[in-house]
């Protein structure tokens, strides 16, 4: 009786250890999408999906965008004015929407890797949360996240500034120096939202 005692808790305890070292492979291989994710939204890259769902606009007016944009405050023409509202659809919110759409996936897979990192906690005695450094992840998805609003803010702006010269507003108008300096906060948010970012990423992903 005692035998068969000792032969059951001998399974039941393999069959944990088991599961823990399923459950740790789990976790590394998860760590390893979410350190491939925090590298590529680090260079302003994206995944293969994310290129495949957002496409920039054609060479040719993504040149001439980005010229006619370089020359908003050399007072365009009107017809180039036009020209830059009618380009600004196609071609202005593909990198705040590539952006957007990687911020949404590294939040879904930080959902994943919590999800396996609890799952672990249960079959060990130690700290799992901890050692996966879950709060310092979630920090860093809070900032991309935090960048993808910015960028598109920034996005929003320009055409606020399009459609206010399009209307006749002069550069230095109530209404535009009003948005500039909105542009120029929201500009310091991201530029210390990213230095942040940088900090929280240089931790995780040397782990």
């Amino acid at each position: 009786m005692v035998l068969s005692i000792l032969l059951g808790m001998f399974i039941a305890s393999e069959r944990v250890d088991s599961f823990e070292v399923m459950a740790r492979v789990q976790v590394a291989e998860q760590q390893a999408v979410l350190n491939t994710i925090a590298e590529t939204i680090a260079r302003n890259g994206a995944d293969s999906v994310t290129e495949s769902v957002i496409r920039d606009c054609p060479v040719t007016e993504r040149m001439r965008f980005d010229s006619l944009l370089g020359r908003l405050d050399s007072r365009l023409s009107t017809a180039e004015l036009q020209e830059l509202d009618g380009l600004f659809n196609s071609c202005a919110s593909f990198f705040s929407d590539r952006k957007s759409l990687m911020s949404a996936r590294f939040s879904r897979e930080l959902d994943a890797y919590e999800s396996q990192v609890a799952l672990l906690d249960t079959l060990t005695t130690s700290d799992e949360q901890e050692e996966a450094q879950l709060a310092d992840w979630t920090a860093l998805v809070a900032e991309e996240q935090k960048q993808s609003e910015l960028f598109a803010e920034l996005v929003s702006a320009q055409k606020q500034i399009i459609d206010e010269l399009i209307d006749g507003k002069a550069a230095t108008s109530a209404e535009i120096v009003a948005i500039l300096t909105n542009v120029n906060e929201t500009r310091e948010a991201l530029m210390f939202s990213r230095q942040q970012a940088d900090q929280i990423r240089s931790v995780v992903t040397s782990l």
